[in-house]
């Protein structure tokens, strides 16, 4: 009697075997990929087809190989038949997938395919999914696998924000990020931005603790800069793609100095408001040493322009060079991203 590749997966997972060896035996991958050749080229046809039937008790880490293993199914079928694998709805899978990523510490490629499960849903017209829940954080909808991780998430925002909040930002509320994140959701050119934002939040504690657990105050910092850098960008690209800054924009190509030195962008920042006729100028680092000197001595500076200046020469000194002899150790790093958080949550909930 011939089984389905449901059959056949749940048996080998009830016996103990591990679900990516079970998703990578050919005897498996020959019955799925006879099944897929009999879905009709319809989205609504492979609904089921992605949905694996689970033994009870199943340990976490057979569950996040269960969700990688995703990878290996829509790599198959892409490269079996393009044409309907493009057809077909794949929002399970790419959810699925974004899940497994996120639970191994592979946050950008987590964020990119539930963005991807995102597109699915919107081009196939599949209404209220999870995939938009978890872009904007939304915790008030429990009916979604990726519940814990929002959790998770909120629960690291909610510790920086109350930090950030003693050390002088404005009070803000997560509630109000997650409204931010779900209107700008509409706009597919800003997505990016949603899931860069998410990310650099999600991936501090891991690269915290990278620093701690390596102890070496040499060698290589790849990704603690790139992450900072990233937050770096994201905020130049908030101030951009916001109605203001597409106003200034429209005129000449402008850097970041002639953003910030905007008299509409520096009411609404609420930066700079001490000096008004004076220009707002940044750091001017010229090492990483000079760079942590020059941030101390911010220390009496208004809140909004310490963690925007602090933002504005961390991305001109690591924008040009990643290349330096000491690497930031953990309250370094901690300090800087700090800044560059609230220069973000400024920056998203003051132009948008």
């Amino acid at each position: 009697m011939t089984i389905s590749s449901k059959e056949y997966f749940h048996l080998n997972l009830k016996k103990g075997v591990n679900p990516e060896i079970i998703i990578s035996d050919k005897s498996f991958q020959k019955k799925l990929l006879l099944e897929f050749e009999n879905l009709e080229r319809t989205p609504e046809s492979s609904i089921d087809f992605f949905n694996f039937p689970l033994k009870d008790h199943m340990h976490q880490v057979e569950i996040r190989d269960l969700l990688l293993s995703y990878e290996i199914i829509i790599d198959l079928l892409e490269k079996t038949d393009p044409e309907k694998y493009r057809i077909i709805h794949k929002g399970t899978p790419f959810y699925l997938l974004a899940m497994g990523a996120l639970m191994i510490g592979d946050f950008e490629k987590g964020v990119f395919f539930m963005d991807a499960a995102l597109s699915e849903d919107k081009k196939n017209n599949f209404l209220d999914q999870p995939a938009e829940l978890f872009l904007s954080l939304d915790f008030n909808d429990n009916d979604q696998a990726a519940y814990f991780i929002v959790m998770e998430i909120r629960k690291i925002m909610n510790e920086q924000f109350k930090k950030l909040n003693i050390d002088g930002l404005e009070k803000m509320e997560i509630e109000d990020i997650s409204y931010k994140l779900k209107t700008l959701l509409k706009q597919p050119q800003l997505r990016t931005l949603i899931t860069s934002f998410i990310s650099f939040i999600y991936e501090f504690k891991t690269n915290k603790r990278m620093i701690c657990l390596s102890g070496n105050s040499q060698g290589s910092a790849e990704p603690i800069l790139l992450h900072l850098l990233k937050g770096c960008v994201l905020f130049e690209s908030l101030l951009k793609n916001s109605e203001i800054g597409k106003a200034i924009k429209s005129t000449t190509s402008k850097t970041l100095k002639d953003y910030l030195n905007s008299k509409e962008i520096q009411r609404e920042l609420k930066i700079n408001q001490i000096q008004k006729s004076a220009n707002f100028e940044g750091l001017n680092p010229y090492s990483w040493d000079d760079l942590i000197v020059k941030i101390n001595k911010l220390n009496q500076c208004p809140f909004n322009d310490r963690a925007i200046k602090t933002l504005w020469g961390t991305r001109n000194l690591i924008g040009h060079s990643i290349g330096w002899p000491k690497k930031p150790n953990s309250e370094e790093f901690e300090k800087i991203y700090m800044m560059i958080l609230a220069s973000n949550l400024l920056c998203l909930m003051k132009l948008y």
